[in-house]
Protein backbone atom coordinates (compact mmCIF):
# COMPACT_ATOMS: atom_id res chain seq x y z
CA UNK A 1 0.00 0.00 0.00
CA UNK A 2 1.14 3.47 -1.04
CA UNK A 3 1.51 6.59 1.42
CA UNK A 4 -1.57 8.30 2.06
CA UNK A 5 -2.66 11.88 1.10
CA UNK A 6 -1.12 14.55 -1.22
CA UNK A 7 2.33 14.64 -1.87
CA UNK A 8 4.29 16.85 0.04
CA UNK A 9 5.32 20.40 -1.60
CA UNK A 10 9.43 21.18 -1.32
CA UNK A 11 10.21 23.35 1.07
CA UNK A 12 11.48 25.92 -1.49
CA UNK A 13 8.69 26.29 -3.12
CA UNK A 14 6.59 26.59 0.40
CA UNK A 15 9.18 29.27 1.18
CA UNK A 16 8.56 31.17 -2.12
CA UNK A 17 4.65 30.98 -1.20
CA UNK A 18 5.51 32.79 2.33
CA UNK A 19 4.41 29.42 4.13
CA UNK A 20 5.20 29.01 7.44
CA UNK A 21 5.42 25.34 7.09
CA UNK A 22 8.81 25.57 5.13
CA UNK A 23 10.85 25.91 8.34
CA UNK A 24 9.43 23.00 9.43
CA UNK A 25 11.63 20.18 7.64
CA UNK A 26 15.06 21.49 8.33
CA UNK A 27 16.66 18.10 7.36
CA UNK A 28 15.44 18.84 3.73
CA UNK A 29 18.42 17.76 1.23
CA UNK A 30 18.89 21.32 -0.78
CA UNK A 31 19.65 20.77 -4.88
CA UNK A 32 22.90 22.15 -5.20
CA UNK A 33 23.22 25.32 -8.04
CA UNK A 34 24.78 23.69 -10.76
CA UNK A 35 22.67 23.93 -13.81
CA UNK A 36 21.58 20.35 -14.47
CA UNK A 37 22.56 19.24 -17.89
CA UNK A 38 20.49 17.36 -20.58
CA UNK A 39 21.15 13.55 -21.10
CA UNK A 40 22.37 12.54 -24.39
CA UNK A 41 19.61 10.59 -25.51
CA UNK A 42 17.14 13.45 -25.62
CA UNK A 43 15.75 14.89 -29.13
CA UNK A 44 16.58 18.39 -30.12
CA UNK A 45 13.63 19.39 -29.84
CA UNK A 46 13.29 18.47 -26.04
CA UNK A 47 16.95 19.83 -25.58
CA UNK A 48 15.35 23.16 -26.74
CA UNK A 49 12.40 22.67 -24.09
CA UNK A 50 15.27 21.94 -21.28
CA UNK A 51 17.48 25.13 -22.05
CA UNK A 52 13.92 27.36 -21.92
CA UNK A 53 12.63 25.85 -18.56
CA UNK A 54 15.69 25.23 -16.66
CA UNK A 55 16.53 29.04 -16.61
CA UNK A 56 13.13 29.69 -15.36
CA UNK A 57 13.37 26.53 -12.37
CA UNK A 58 16.48 27.63 -11.47
CA UNK A 59 15.26 31.09 -10.98
CA UNK A 60 12.74 30.01 -8.26
CA UNK A 61 15.90 27.52 -6.67
CA UNK A 62 14.29 24.47 -6.83
CA UNK A 63 15.87 22.17 -9.34
CA UNK A 64 19.17 20.92 -8.89
CA UNK A 65 21.28 17.80 -11.25
CA UNK A 66 19.61 15.06 -9.35
CA UNK A 67 16.14 16.38 -11.07
CA UNK A 68 17.89 15.69 -14.15
CA UNK A 69 15.51 12.22 -15.13
CA UNK A 70 12.50 14.24 -14.22
CA UNK A 71 12.93 17.40 -16.38
CA UNK A 72 14.01 14.71 -19.42
CA UNK A 73 10.58 13.18 -18.76
CA UNK A 74 8.87 16.26 -18.88
CA UNK A 75 10.70 17.82 -22.21
CA UNK A 76 10.23 14.79 -23.90
CA UNK A 77 6.31 14.29 -23.33
CA UNK A 78 6.34 18.20 -23.58
CA UNK A 79 7.31 17.45 -27.75
CA UNK A 80 5.26 14.45 -27.90
CA UNK A 81 1.95 16.36 -26.17
CA UNK A 82 3.01 19.32 -29.13
CA UNK A 83 3.23 16.96 -32.08
CA UNK A 84 -0.17 14.80 -31.10
CA UNK A 85 -1.89 18.72 -30.99
CA UNK A 86 0.07 20.34 -34.45
CA UNK A 87 -1.33 16.84 -36.07
CA UNK A 88 -5.07 17.23 -34.77
CA UNK A 89 -4.94 20.92 -35.55
CA UNK A 90 -4.92 20.05 -39.56
CA UNK A 91 -6.62 16.77 -39.45
CA UNK A 92 -10.88 16.40 -38.35
CA UNK A 93 -11.11 14.65 -34.46
CA UNK A 94 -12.42 11.62 -36.42
CA UNK A 95 -11.41 8.92 -39.42
CA UNK A 96 -13.36 6.18 -41.14
CA UNK A 97 -12.06 3.15 -39.98
CA UNK A 98 -9.16 1.51 -41.80
CA UNK A 99 -10.22 -1.81 -43.37
CA UNK A 100 -8.46 -4.65 -41.96
CA UNK A 101 -9.20 -7.51 -39.41
CA UNK A 102 -10.79 -4.62 -37.28
CA UNK A 103 -13.25 -2.85 -38.85
CA UNK A 104 -16.37 -0.79 -37.99
CA UNK A 105 -18.65 -2.19 -41.12
CA UNK A 106 -21.35 -4.44 -40.76
CA UNK A 107 -21.28 -7.92 -43.56
CA UNK A 108 -23.53 -5.32 -45.85
CA UNK A 109 -20.22 -2.69 -45.92
CA UNK A 110 -22.45 -0.42 -44.02
CA UNK A 111 -20.81 1.89 -41.98
CA UNK A 112 -21.36 1.51 -38.18
CA UNK A 113 -19.35 4.31 -36.85
CA UNK A 114 -16.32 6.46 -36.62
CA UNK A 115 -12.84 5.90 -35.45
CA UNK A 116 -10.97 8.74 -33.35
CA UNK A 117 -7.46 9.28 -34.49
CA UNK A 118 -4.65 7.72 -32.11
CA UNK A 119 -3.16 11.06 -31.75
CA UNK A 120 -6.47 12.01 -29.67
CA UNK A 121 -5.16 9.52 -27.09
CA UNK A 122 -1.71 10.23 -27.29
CA UNK A 123 -2.83 13.90 -26.09
CA UNK A 124 -4.81 12.64 -23.62
CA UNK A 125 -2.04 11.31 -22.25
CA UNK A 126 0.76 13.09 -22.46
CA UNK A 127 -1.33 15.90 -21.16
CA UNK A 128 -2.02 14.05 -17.83
CA UNK A 129 1.73 13.11 -17.63
CA UNK A 130 2.58 16.71 -18.34
CA UNK A 131 0.40 17.97 -15.74
CA UNK A 132 1.94 15.73 -13.09
CA UNK A 133 4.83 16.71 -13.80
CA UNK A 134 4.07 20.59 -13.87
CA UNK A 135 2.62 19.74 -10.16
CA UNK A 136 5.65 18.24 -9.40
CA UNK A 137 7.90 21.38 -10.26
CA UNK A 138 5.62 24.34 -9.07
CA UNK A 139 4.69 25.13 -12.57
CA UNK A 140 0.99 24.31 -13.32
CA UNK A 141 -1.29 27.71 -13.02
CA UNK A 142 -2.82 26.97 -9.40
CA UNK A 143 0.85 26.91 -7.91
CA UNK A 144 1.73 29.98 -9.77
CA UNK A 145 -1.16 31.75 -8.12
CA UNK A 146 0.85 30.86 -4.89
CA UNK A 147 3.81 31.56 -4.99
CA UNK A 148 4.80 35.23 -4.40
CA UNK A 149 8.16 37.34 -4.80
CA UNK A 150 10.21 36.82 -1.86
CA UNK A 151 10.69 40.63 -0.45
CA UNK A 152 13.84 41.61 -0.18
CA UNK A 153 15.02 42.31 3.90
CA UNK A 154 15.04 45.78 5.17
CA UNK A 155 18.40 47.26 5.72
CA UNK A 156 18.52 47.18 9.45
CA UNK A 157 19.28 50.47 11.00
CA UNK A 158 22.03 51.11 12.85
CA UNK A 159 20.64 53.28 15.16
CA UNK A 160 17.56 51.12 16.49
CA UNK A 161 20.25 48.44 16.86
CA UNK A 162 21.71 49.97 19.74
CA UNK A 163 18.62 49.30 21.90
CA UNK A 164 19.22 45.27 21.30
CA UNK A 165 22.87 45.64 22.81
CA UNK A 166 23.96 44.41 26.10
CA UNK A 167 20.10 43.04 25.90
CA UNK A 168 21.47 39.87 26.38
Amino acid sequence: MGRRGPKPTPTAILAARGSWRAKLNRHEPIPDDLSPQPPDHLSDAAKQVWFHIIPKLLKLRIVGDIDADALARYCDALVKWRRAAVFLEGHPELVYPIRGPVTSENPNGRLLGLMPYPQNGLYEKYARILDRLEQSFGLTPSARTRITAMQAEKPIDKDKLRFFKGAG
